[in-house]
């Protein structure tokens, strides 16, 4: 029988939703447990639909009950173990079938970080223009009230622990890596400044790490493109997150 939902999205790992599992017979006509087989089975299908990797299932036998919450032992990707709940729900006794909920245990949404890890790495790549990746501490992760998440972020061999944000969907919305600064977003911002005041656009590219600690004084040394000619640019930091810039002379 087709399942009636699927537990999650590629991305996300709410692992909550309904599906259908059999029911083993007991003395004469009566149902007296559900088809643990089946549910692990069941679980391992959804779970690798949704993009992540189990491997090991394991669920203790249970009777069927509505109501009854069964707790299943999920490994995913051989690194870590996590309690998946089974919400047993509407039984059909003459079909030997009963409707399941699947949802993870506690506060907070779930999200699949083997597969964050994958996909969000590659939209930064092409939005900073230089090789990212990205590495959280282990498959599953709970997204905060804030909806954030805490992971690593390696851009170009510099790397600091990254804040990467969701909306209510659980749809990445960005990153922040502060109080570190990230190479890219600096030159974009000193570009902005230099352009208003020398009324046309520019760019601005610095020797600076991809990834680096905004130190007060701190003098970056950068090149501006200003009407193709490249033009060198000292940027100093200040103490709050400003900075100055001159033309070098």
């Amino acid at each position: 029988m087709k399942p009636r939902t699927v537990i999650a999205a590629a991305l996300l790992c709410a692992c909550s939703g309904k599906t259908e599992v059999n029911c083993n017979g007991g003395t004469g006509s009566s149902i007296v447990q559900v088809d643990t087989d089946e549910i692990e089975a069941t679980l391992t299908q959804k779970l690798t639909e949704s993009g992540m990797q189990p491997t090991r299932v394991e669920c203790p036998d249970a009777p069927m009950k509505p109501g009854y919450v069964i707790t299943c032992q999920v490994e995913l990707g051989g690194e870590k173990t996590y309690p998946l709940e089974v919400v047993e729900g509407e039984i059909d006794t003459a079909a030997g079938r009963v409707d399941i909920d699947l949802r993870w245990p506690g506060d907070g949404r779930r999200v699949n970080a083997r597969k964050l890890e994958v996909d969000y790495a590659a939209q930064v790549t092409d939005s900073l223009g230089e090789p990212a990746t990205i590495d959280c501490p282990e498959p599953l992760l709970t997204v905060t009230p804030e909806l954030t998440v805490r992971c690593a972020l390696d851009v170009a061999g510099a790397r600091a622990d990254a804040t990467i944000s969701f909306d209510d969907t659980l749809t990445t919305t960005g990153f922040d890596v502060s109080p570190k600064l990230l190479r890219a977003r600096f030159e974009r911002t000193v570009a902005d400044t230099v352009t208003a005041k020398v009324g046309h656009a520019v760019t601005v590219r610095c020797t600076h790490a991809a990834i680096f600690d905004p130190t007060p004084d701190l003098v970056v040394d950068c090149t501006a493109d200003d009407a193709g000619q490249p033009r060198a640019l000292d940027v100093k930091l200040g103490t709050d997150g400003s900075f100055e810039w001159r033309f070098r002379k």
